[in-house]
């Protein structure tokens, strides 16, 4: 029943079969690698999710989560999550990673309501002024939606929104 050709929105029909167990293939194997930095892993107390825990890699300064599923004979151009970078011994998280978490994915957060004028000032670039008792990374979230990192002293948010993401 197609639902361009009646009232209504159409059927589906599948028929799902349990195949033979398969052995997992080499490349889709996860494979563990400690990254032994201080500040990242003090970052990474704050992440609740275990998966995003899992399967990491440090290229160059760039730490990243691999993908489990990596096809061979495909030329990947970039792959995997952008967890963040470490540079003079100290761990930036990435924007891409806060796009990722929700708000109680993350132990620090600051929520805003979106008629706030501080969430205008925040995507302009600037810090805000926030009354907390943590210090630290905070992910600055809008009606519990994440916005991006920002890093919390004396309550201050010190704005770490990408510069292109900034209006």
């Amino acid at each position: 029943l197609y639902p361009f050709s009646i009232e209504g929105e159409g059927h589906f029909v599948a028929l799902l079969q349990k195949g033979e167990e398969k052995k997992e293939p080499s490349y889709l194997k996860r494979t563990e690698t400690p990254i032994d930095n201080d500040s990242f892993n003090e970052f990474m107390k704050l992440v609740k999710p275990a998966y995003l825990k899992e399967n990491l890699q440090l290229i160059n300064n760039m730490v990243v989560q691999e993908p489990l599923e990596k096809l061979p004979h495909i030329r990947y151009i970039r792959s995997g999550l952008l967890l963040g970078t470490i540079e003079r011994e100290r761990f930036e998280p990435s924007h891409q990673l806060a796009m990722c978490l929700k708000e109680e994915d993350f132990a620090q957060t600051v929520n805003l309501d979106c008629n706030d004028i501080r969430v205008s000032k925040y995507l302009k670039g600037e810090t805000i002024e926030y009354d907390s008792t943590c210090n630290g990374w905070v992910l600055v979230c809008v009606d519990h939606f994440p916005l991006g990192f920002g890093k919390l002293n004396n309550n201050k948010i010190k704005n770490k929104l990408p510069k292109g993401h900034q209006r």
